[in-house]
């Protein structure tokens, strides 16, 4: 008695397994691109942010490609550097990292806020100050953030950081009048400047920024919750106190 051939080698199982087959590959395709659109949702397109950096920063390809493949980050706390200028006690329970562009109005409008909330926890929150120049729509942010950097070298970061958002002015003139204000070295400070002596730094922080997805400013992390523009005292008030309620 002749046997029937297999279901799967007759026409109509051939058909059904091409069918499911396709089927398979569309749906792999389709998963595929929902992860890569919700990876740049997160974390944002690396070619968009690095679109918003001058080549001012390095004479290399080198920003370019560490922006390109650095890779995300849940734990903000693995991206504070000792470069970092922070406030605050270290072993606070909260952590605010804020990725701040000197330039930028809305971090200027934040600024007045931000202080009071600086103020108003200080014992039980560390600030830690993280670069974001936008050199292609505030091309005076990049000279501010070098002009900050080296204003932390002789311990004076906070301070510079007070007076560049009070006067809101970023030619030369006055970078040198803040230093002078503040009774810095003056000469070395120019030295940092001419130099641009912790680039790297500044270009570590943009890095950074890809990582935890901070596209704008200003972005701030409270511990690892993501709060992006000008926030409210009252709305401070009410976001810390919840992360203090729930420690």
């Amino acid at each position: 008695m002749e046997q029937s051939p297999s279901w799967h080698k007759t026409t109509g199982g051939t058909i059904f397994l091409s069918v499911i087959g396709g089927a398979l590959i569309i749906l792999f395709a389709f998963l595929l691109l929902v992860s890569v659109y919700a990876w740049q949702l997160r974390y944002g397109n690396a070619d968009n942010l690095l679109s918003q950096f001058s080549t001012q920063f390095t004479t290399s390809n080198d920003l370019a490609s560490r922006i390109r493949s650095a890779p995300p980050v849940d734990n903000v706390g693995d991206i504070i550097r000792q470069h970092n200028p922070t406030f605050g006690k270290t072993d606070a329970p909260i952590t605010i990292t804020a990725f701040i562009d000197f330039e930028c109005p809305f971090c200027a409008r934040s600024y007045p806020v931000f202080k009071e909330v600086m103020d108003t926890y200080g014992p039980a929150i560390q600030i830690v100050f993280k670069h974001l120049p936008l050199q292609s729509i505030h091309p005076r942010a990049y000279p501010a953030a070098i002009a900050s950097t080296c204003a932390q070298e002789q311990d004076a970061f906070w301070p510079f950081y007070d007076k560049t958002f009070s006067a809101l002015q970023f030619d030369d003139e006055a970078f040198l009048r803040y230093a002078r204000e503040l009774n810095l070295n003056t000469t070395q400070f120019l030295s940092c400047i001419d130099a641009e002596r912790y680039v790297k730094n500044i270009e570590q922080d943009i890095v950074d920024a890809v990582a935890v997805g901070a596209q704008g400013t200003p972005t701030y992390f409270l511990n690892n919750t993501k709060i992006e523009g000008v926030l409210t005292k009252a709305l401070w008030d009410e976001l810390i106190l919840r992360q203090l309620q729930d420690l």
